[in-house]
């Protein structure tokens, strides 16, 4: 049973995201959905997850949470529907993932909308106001290991860069507890290909109370049809995997730094993908990187950050200007990979 002091504690917590949510407005270009699956389903042979007559999107990003099981694999599917002619597109195949299988797939053959590994992208001048995902257990795997979907969407039109002035009034947090870990220290042939399985690690690591492999990590969340490391919902997905299930983990877009800030206050840091140079930076990160958020110091205007590109561990946690932070978050449209406890 959830406590009396739990309840006012979440409703302050609210009540203090509403605030600054208010505050420091943004247009909502950007929203999440997501769909739980409970309990032992052994006779299932496909779940769906559909939304209709939402905010119009130009974009879409699925994430999904399962253990991974022992034989066989999950396949999902996405499809959209055009907001004027409420036809609905093809079914795209997204990606297979289980027991050895971790890939993902294009698809650009239909006029109305793509879908490229990552992400489900509407034709120029078209939106879509529906969305269905699809996924299909196959070759013996457990219909009961899955346990959520989401779907980000985002209406790049849009989109605005938002103002720093208007963040003056975020009080300042920082998660404490986090581990750093370099991708330069690891002994890894890619090292400067694995940002997202390490931020990830730091991430997972953190929550679950236990010291994961980054190594591991990566091979477990490298996606073999992109031919990367860096595949925004197989890291999240095997940050579930790992992590037991306890926690969800998700790929989204925020509207804010406000945003942000909500779940640094609730002791979640965050993980977001940045481009181009920042002062501090090892590197300008020309085709974008991935690093952990875990704070804010409001009194000298700084995003506090576990950055993997440094040469060591040591160096890790470092602070980026908020006036370089915002603009190297928003090339990469507010990307981000959140966490949520699945109690």
């Amino acid at each position: 049973m959830v406590s009396f002091y739990t309840c006012v504690r979440r409703s302050l917590f609210l009540s203090i995201c509403f605030f600054v949510a208010v505050v420091t407005a943004q247009p909502e270009w950007a929203q999440l959905y997501r769909k739980s699956f409970g309990g032992t389903r052994a006779n299932m042979r496909e779940f769906s997850f559909t939304r209709i007559d939402i905010q119009p999107f130009t974009q879409l990003l699925c994430s999904w949470n399962a253990l991974r099981p022992s034989k066989g694999y999950f396949s999902i599917y996405l499809q959209a529907r055009d907001t004027q002619t409420k036809q609905w597109g093809r079914s795209h195949h997204v990606a297979d993932w289980g027991a050895g299988v971790q890939r993902s797939f294009m698809d650009k053959a239909d006029s109305f909308d793509q879908f490229v590994h990552v992400r489900l992208e509407i034709g120029k001048k078209r939106r879509a106001d529906a969305f269905r995902m699809k996924v299909v257990p196959k070759g013996g795997a457990d219909p009961g290991l899955l346990r959520g979907l989401a779907a980000a969407t985002a209406d790049f039109t849009r989109f605005a860069p938002e103002k720093v002035s208007v963040l003056n009034d975020l009080r300042s947090v920082a998660v404490k507890g986090v581990p750093s870990i370099s991708q330069f220290a690891l002994d890894h042939e890619d090292r400067d290909r694995i940002c997202s399985p390490t931020s990830s690690t730091m991430l997972a690591s953190f929550l679950f109370h236990k010291r994961l492999d980054p190594l591991k990590f990566a091979a477990n969340a490298y996606d073999f049809g992109l031919g990367v490391y860096g595949s925004w919902p197989f890291s999240t997905a095997h940050a579930f995997d790992c992590t037991g299930g306890s926690f969800r983990f998700f790929v989204t877009r925020l509207n804010s730094f406000a945003q942000l800030h909500c779940r640094l206050m609730r002791g979640m840091p965050v993980v977001v993908s940045i481009r181009g140079p920042m002062n501090r930076a090892p590197r300008p990160f020309a085709s974008g990187h991935l690093l952990l958020v875990t704070g804010w110091d409001a009194a000298t205007r700084e995003v506090i950050c576990h950055d993997p590109a440094f040469e060591q561990d040591d160096l890790v946690q470092q602070r980026y200007e908020l006036s370089e932070f915002i603009p190297a978050w928003e090339r990469s449209h507010r990307l981000a990979y959140c966490a949520e406890s699945a109690a």
